[in-house]
């Protein structure tokens, strides 16, 4: 399978992740795509005539011979024995990932939460995390400052973690971050359906959130505020299937959107002897 293909079809932002998986899907690989005719791509219905000329006016050699190996960039093709198996079954998968370090084999669960947070809420990030990794599980979030940050360092205490990118892999956000980054990337995965060099746009991190829960059976928020990019993991869990926990702070400390989750259902985890035999029952 040509690679330069795969890097177009991924990096076109006129179609969207559902096109073009239903495209990939119609027709098996993208050198099949890309080679079509106008005829063949309206008869699919899944896009019109605008995107199906864009697409076949496409410059292929724009994605021929990228640098990313000397980078220490690499690409996981949808139909790649490493893609992650959780995500492959989501409503609109990534056709390729960008990444640095090892894909995980592990069972994941979604680790996340605001920004803005408390010291508490950190450290409970940390413990919840470093016993999901003592149990074997991958702890994915998305290498935010506060409560995600904070999970991929209680998870590499005893195991591995990934980080899901709003960007390209090898741009590191926030800045802040870099020891962290390069830590994950000795001993997990810094992952991203973005090619390198795009930068973190704000569009860009609630289509990244979709990733984080669908590689997860779970999704944990820990503390979280009201409007928290975390509750848009929680939709996208909810929307995929997955179990949805909220740390119960039973009042310790202001978490309007952990509170929320509560009252709507979330199971509470209000402590680590309870989380760790909850994910055990998971196996």
């Amino acid at each position: 399978m040509s690679l330069h293909y795969w890097l177009a079809l991924s990096q076109i932002e006129y179609l969207s992740c559902r096109e073009k998986f239903l495209l990939l899907s119609r027709f098996g690989i993208p050198e099949k795509i890309f080679n079509s005719s106008m005829g063949l791509l309206l008869e699919t219905g899944i896009i019109a005539y605008g995107k199906a000329r864009r697409l076949l006016e496409t410059n292929m050699e724009t994605y021929r011979n990228p640098d990313y190996e000397k980078r220490g960039i690499k690409v996981c093709r949808y139909l790649d024995d490493e893609y992650p198996a959780m995500l492959r079954d989501i409503y609109d998968p990534p056709i390729l990932l960008y990444y640095k370090g090892t894909i995980t084999s592990k069972r994941c669960i979604a680790v996340v939460g605001s920004r803005k947070c408390s010291e508490m809420g950190m450290q409970r990030a940390r413990e919840i995390s470093a016993a999901a990794a003592s149990e074997g599980f991958c702890v994915v979030s998305g290498m935010a400052r506060g409560i995600d940050s904070s999970a991929h360092n209680g998870a590499l205490q005893n195991g591995s973690t990934t980080a899901v990118l709003g960007c390209g892999p090898d741009i590191c956000y926030p800045l802040e971050n870099k020891a962290l980054m390069a830590l994950i990337e000795q001993s997990g995965c810094i992952i991203s359906e973005y090619a390198p060099g795009i930068r973190p746009d704000r569009y860009r991190f609630p289509a990244r959130n979709r990733i984080i829960s669908g590689m997860s059976e779970a999704v944990i928020v820990v503390e979280a505020e009201k409007k928290s990019g975390a509750l848009i993991t929680v939709e996208f869990g909810l929307d995929q299937g997955k179990d949805i926990y909220a740390v119960d702070w039973k009042g310790e400390i202001h978490s309007e959107g952990t509170t929320g989750l509560l009252e709507d259902g979330a199971e509470g985890i209000d402590g680590i002897p309870a989380f760790i035999e909850r994910i055990k029952a998971f196996q």
